[in-house]
């Protein structure tokens, strides 16, 4: 009889910490639910409150400059035989085509909100300049007239309601947006042109005064699309509607379906200020304390770069004797610097010097700790056994994708490059998680059940803010990271996590899974 009693012990004790572990990771897929909508609301915010305090301090937010590389379509002049960036702007010379400088832009531009284009620019013979604009990106081109530019500095000034414009589609007189907007500049052979900077000027400016009675209609949620697009048409066809156009969206549908919507809004009504539901106020009073920031110096990064090249380096060569203190201290190196630039919005729609030196230093830093602790290599039996375990995470991929795409089984796969591409990425991201990260948790924590749980959440934050996408990473990093604790399946987790990532991303419709981008690249107008 006490020998039943201990037995039943033991199975109330085994099912009872199940059933705690099954709570934690809930807890852990709530929570990082929580995280996306708090980062989806405050990047709303953000954008709300710069874009309407332009507005209100008189600033285009349309300009480019020829001393920033990034303002310039591809960092280069189109056709150009020779071009340079030098610190007063774009150098390039044209040969016997016409020379073509592409502006940057961020969602569609609204050409009938603005009154003028303005661009600064030298040429050293008397040529001329035109504009070229798509209304969607795979749409046809128009041309505007050209303007003559005279030798030297000049600023040459297109009035936007008054430009004649020649356009492929014989239905379209003139563009009403732009998702494309180049200047095309055309003169003798070898004419040296310095494109210093333009910008757009908008019709009418909005005071603060004004800002109290400016209507900002509710849509309704997201979730419900057919309600949405009947009142985001009616606001599209009404006359009255004001310049600039103030919404607020409801956010209490998912992540992506959010996102959607807004792209949906910002198709059909570009440049339109999205508020979040009830934080019009807050919104409006930092739009009216908004000020224009300069451009931050790069020494502080660099600093900050050569800091952290130190700190690691130390680390390694002089780690400490405590066994958990040195885990803790390891794991922050692997993960600290990863995590802070992606929950911090660092990684944008450009990745600087800086930014790839980190990733560069601690990618290094984490392969050296292999060496005196390479993990023990598996036996065949154990091999085979993962294998079938990461068969199970393709399985459940499969699934959601007929689930959550609507039966969808046919899809363009990835060319031999891109697959290779993304093999190697699935490879780095396994390394570090599996080899790296769950072994230092499992020292700190004593437990091999935490340290899965806790290595599947930091792989999954390592996906933030994108809601969908850590939600999956998770529950495939439950998997992977057992299966590299049971078996030592490295090869297998690799190859399960590189077909499972393109069959979701390939396979989820938009509303479900919005990109596989992270950081603040995952807020850019429409999904990448």
């Amino acid at each position: 009889m006490p020998r039943l009693e201990s037995r039943l012990m033991i199975a109330v004790r085994a099912i009872s910490q199940a059933l705690l572990w099954l709570l934690a990771a809930a807890i852990c897929m709530f929570a990082l639910d929580q995280l996306a909508r708090q980062r989806l609301r405050a990047q709303l915010d953000g954008v709300a409150s710069e874009r309407l305090g332009m507005r209100l301090h008189s600033m285009s937010p349309h300009r480019w400059s020829g001393t920033v590389p990034t303002d310039v379509v591809a960092q280069r002049a189109f056709s150009a035989p020779t071009f340079e960036f030098k610190d007063d702007g774009l150098h390039f010379r044209v040969g016997p085509n016409p020379a073509a400088v592409g502006l940057v832009i961020s969602g569609n531009i609204d050409l009938l909100s603005h009154s003028t284009l303005t661009i600064d620019i030298a040429s050293s013979n008397p040529s001329r300049v035109s504009l070229l604009v798509r209304e969607s990106l795979d749409g046809p081109v128009c041309t505007s007239e050209s303007r003559p530019v005279p030798a030297g500095p000049s600023e040459i000034e297109f009035a936007i309601p008054r430009v004649k414009w020649r356009c492929v589609n014989p239905a379209r007189s003139a563009p009403q947006q732009a998702a494309m907007l180049r200047m095309q500049f055309e003169g003798p052979a070898n004419t040296g042109f310095v494109f210093r900077s333009a910008q757009l000027n908008s019709r009418s400016t909005l005071a603060v005064a004004d800002l109290a009675r400016h209507a900002a209609p509710l849509l309704p949620a997201p979730g419900d699309e057919p309600a949405f697009e009947r009142e985001l048409q009616r606001l599209v066809a009404d006359p009255a509607r004001p310049h600039p156009t103030l919404l607020q969206l409801p956010l209490d549908a998912r992540v992506e379906q959010v996102l959607v919507a807004r792209d949906r809004i910002l198709e059909a009504m570009p440049e339109t200020i999205i508020i979040p539901k009830g934080d019009l106020a807050g919104v409006s009073e930092r739009a009216v304390a908004w000020t224009s920031r300069s451009p931050s110096a790069s020494w502080p990064r660099w600093l900050g770069v050569t800091l952290l090249a130190a700190a690691l380096m130390l680390l390694r060569l002089r780690p400490p004797f405590n066994a958990r203190l040195r885990a803790a201290l390891e794991l922050a190196g692997v993960m600290g610097a990863p995590l802070a630039l992606i929950l911090g919005n660092q990684i944008g729609d450009n990745l600087s010097p800086p930014l790839l030196a980190v990733a560069a230093i601690t990618f290094v830093f984490a392969l050296s700790l292999l060496f005196g602790t390479a993990p023990a290599l598996p036996g065949s039996r154990m091999l085979v056994r993962g294998w079938s375990v990461a068969l199970l995470s393709i399985a459940i991929a499969s699934s959601v994708s007929l689930l959550l795409g609507g039966g969808i089984t046919h899809f363009d796969w990835p060319t031999l490059a891109e697959g290779a591409r993304y093999l190697a990425w699935a490879t780095v991201q396994q390394f570090l998680i599996c080899v790296i990260v769950a072994g230092r948790i499992e020292i700190l924590c004593r437990n091999r059940s935490s340290a899965i749980l806790g290595a599947a959440a930091l792989f999954a934050l390592l996906h933030a803010p994108n809601a969908m996408l850590m939600q999956l990473t998770f529950v495939g990093g439950l998997i992977w990271i057992w299966n590299w604790q049971s078996h030592r399946a490295l090869l297998a987790n690799i190859v399960a996590h590189a077909l499972c990532g393109i069959l979701l991303t390939l396979s989820l419709p938009p509303h479900w899974l919005y990109s596989a981008e992270v950081s603040v690249r995952y807020f850019l107008i429409g999904p990448s």
